[in-house]
């Protein structure tokens, strides 16, 4: 096999593919590898990645000198990323154990050893039973980013690392749950007229944010889903993303949404997230926001006995129930990082933080809201964009 393809072109979906490859750790070498595979009369090369939990197709215009395949492993992404700009040629010649890599606007070159391509898993595919679904990319790439950081980190516990899409009729449906916060988000769809509902799981999510966000920047508007009862496709052009999805039902966060606002602060969300990333700076990962009576304001303070206290203020409106005669603040402790990173997902002007004052000896209250939805429904279950996040005990 030997073709030349722009070096920055074969760099990016060399990156793309290897959020679907394998970590090296597998016993199947092949699972760590990138397939490519070429045709003359196509113009073009394939790129695939196969971990055997998640898989990616990608297809980019190529000169082609020789069609074939050929494997190639995860850190020749690394010898592209150094070779000059302009056009490569990658060259491996039937029974040799190397492909060469090499510059044609200079001298650079790099000889690899690969593995035989016998050794790479078969692609999967989706036997679904409805037609292809399809979804605008901006859309689904908003709510998959926005979705992602409240998604548990841990393969073993699949509802809570798992991002739940349900549409109907124009309207798509996103949440995710780690245990500790979750974020739930309502999208229009209007050129969705069908119905549908999956579990994503995590190991889906990194590949499949990638490929749409290229798919995107490649002027592509549409994705296409299929799905069947165990596994997913999504093709964006030319390209696919495949995974197994997760066959459980989701956790009820619906649940967990009070059906009612408490103390609510509506702030500028810059001037907010400002401060959240200063009191962050102590490292404690905690942070006690305070509403005082009379005062509009959102108080913000925590105690290190290593690294010295930290405290900031940031300008509210204030609203909630009557205060009590003897009530003079209100007042709930939270991780500052989960804090941060729900304002991070908004680029909202102002937004909403609304919670249940802690009260001593008592379990847990509701989740702390943060929402960037302007007029406020009287039930938060209706708010279109919401991030809940669990109090810690004081």
């Amino acid at each position: 096999m030997d073709f030349s393809i722009p070096q920055k072109t074969f760099a990016e979906l060399f990156s793309v593919c290897m959020d679907s490859a394998d970590n090296g750790k597998s016993p199947v070498p092949a699972l760590a590898q990138i397939r490519v595979t070429s045709a003359v009369e196509s113009g073009k090369i394939v790129m695939e990645a196969n971990n055997l939990r998640t898989a990616i197709r990608m297809v980019t215009p190529a000169t082609i000198n020789h069609p074939g395949e050929m494997l190639l492993p995860r850190d020749f992404g690394e010898r592209v990323k150094a070779m000059p700009v302009g056009d490569i040629r990658i060259a491996h010649l039937p029974g040799n154990s190397q492909v060469e890599l090499s510059s044609l606007v200079g001298a650079r070159k790099f000889l690899v050893s690969v593995l035989q391509t016998t050794d790479f898993p078969n692609m999967p595919k989706v036997d679904s039973d409805r037609p292809e679904d399809v979804f605008p990319i901006a859309t689904l790439l908003h709510v998959l980013e926005t979705a992602k950081p409240t998604t548990l980190d841990d393969d073993t516990k699949p509802k809570m690392s798992s991002v739940l899409l349900r549409w109907s009729w124009g309207e798509l449906e996103v949440m995710s749950c780690d245990g500790h916060r979750f974020t739930r988000l309502f999208r229009p769809m209007d050129a969705v007229s069908s119905t549908g509902k999956f579990m994503l799981p995590r190991s889906l999510l990194t590949p499949l944010i990638n490929a749409l966000d290229h798919g995107l920047k490649s002027g592509e508007k549409e994705c296409g889903l299929l799905f069947s009862k165990s596994h997913i496709a999504c093709r964006i052009g030319d390209a696919m993303v495949f995974s197994k999805l997760v066959e459980e039902d989701p956790l009820p966060i619906e649940d967990a949404i009070p059906t009612s606002w408490s103390t609510c602060a509506r702030l500028n969300r810059v001037r907010f997230l400002d401060a959240v990333k200063a009191i962050d700076a102590t490292k404690t990962g905690s942070a006690r926001f305070i509403v005082k009576r009379d005062v509009e304001k959102l108080f913000m303070h925590e105690e290190n006995v290593e690294s010295g206290d930290a405290a900031d203020e940031v300008d509210a409106t204030i609203t909630g129930p009557k205060w009590g005669k003897d009530e003079k603040e209100r007042v709930v402790k939270l991780d500052t990082s989960y804090v941060k990173n729900a304002l991070e997902k908004t680029d909202a002007e102002d937004v909403v933080f609304a919670f249940s004052p802690f009260v001593a000896k008592t379990p847990q209250g509701n989740p702390a809201l943060i929402t960037p939805d302007g007029d406020l429904p009287a039930n938060p279950k209706e708010v279109k964009h919401l991030v809940g996040i669990m109090p810690m005990a004081m």
